[in-house]
C-alpha cells in the first residue's frame, strides 16, 4: 500500500494477488524489486506499474525469493528458497550460485542479510551463512572439455578389451569410429571435465 499525505489515505500499490516477502527500491532506476513467497520476482515502476514478472522460465531456481538487496542499476541479489542468485535486469539475466559455488545450503532465511559499508553481501541460510566481495567475483564462461565416454550398439556397451572388439581404444581417445549401414543403433554418453 501507498500512504497520500495530501489525502490521508492508503491506496493499493501493487497489483498482485502474490504474498509479498521482500521489497527494495533501486534508486538509480526508479525501480521497486518485489520478492514474493511463491510467485518468483516482479519490478514496479514509481506508480505501481508492473515493469516485469521473474519465475523459474526466466532462470530463477526458486519462486520464493526471502531477501532483495540492489548494489546499482543493474546488479540485484536475490536469496531464494533454492540458491542465491545475482540478476542483471538490464541483460534480462540470471546467474544462480550453490552448494558446487561454496554457498552453505540452498534455502535462505527471509530477510537474513547485510550490505557492509565497504561493499561485502552475507546472506543467511538454514545451513549457515555465506559472505563475499560482489565485485571480485568473476565466471567461468569458457564451456568445459567433452569427452565420449561410452558407446553403445543395440544397447551393449562397445569395449577394446571384448573378445571381438568393434573399438580398439577407449571411447574417450578414439578419433574416428566406422560402423556399416546395419549398425544404426548407437548410443553416445559424454562427460564434461571441469579444469
Amino acid at each position: 500500500y501507498r500512504y497520500d499525505p495530501t489525502e490521508n489515505s492508503l491506496s493499493k500499490f501493487i497489483e498482485t494477488d502474490a504474498v509479498v516477502s521482500a521489497v527494495v527500491f533501486e534508486p538509480q532506476s526508479e525501480i521497486y524489486y518485489v520478492g514474493t513467497r511463491d510467485q518468483g520476482l516482479f519490478s514496479f515502476d514509481r506508480s505501481g506499474k508492473r515493469l516485469g514478472v521473474w519465475g523459474n522460465s526466466q532462470g530463477l531456481p526458486a519462486l520464493t525469493i526471502g531477501s532483495i538487496v540492489a548494489l546499482g542499476r543493474d546488479d540485484i541479489w536475490l536469496g531464494t528458497a533454492d540458491g542465491l542468485s545475482r540478476f542483471f535486469p538490464q541483460q534480462n539475466k540470471i546467474v544462480t550460485f550453490d552448494e558446487s559455488d561454496g554457498i552453505p545450503g540452498l534455502k535462505f532465511r527471509p530477510n537474513v542479510y547485510c550490505e557492509t559499508p565497504n561493499g561485502l553481501l552475507y546472506f543467511g541460510g538454514y545451513g549457515g551463512f555465506c559472505g563475499f566481495d560482489p565485485q571480485s567475483l568473476s565466471y567461468d564462461t569458457a564451456p568445459p572439455p567433452v569427452v565420449i565416454d561410452r558407446i553403445s550398439l543395440f544397447g551393449t556397451d562397445l569395449d577394446h578389451r571384448s573378445p571381438e572388439p568393434l573399438i580398439d581404444a577407449l571411447p574417450q581417445a578414439l578419433e574416428e569410429v566406422n560402423f556399416n549401414w546395419k549398425q544404426n543403433q548407437l548410443r553416445f554418453s559424454f562427460t564434461g571435465i571441469s579444469m
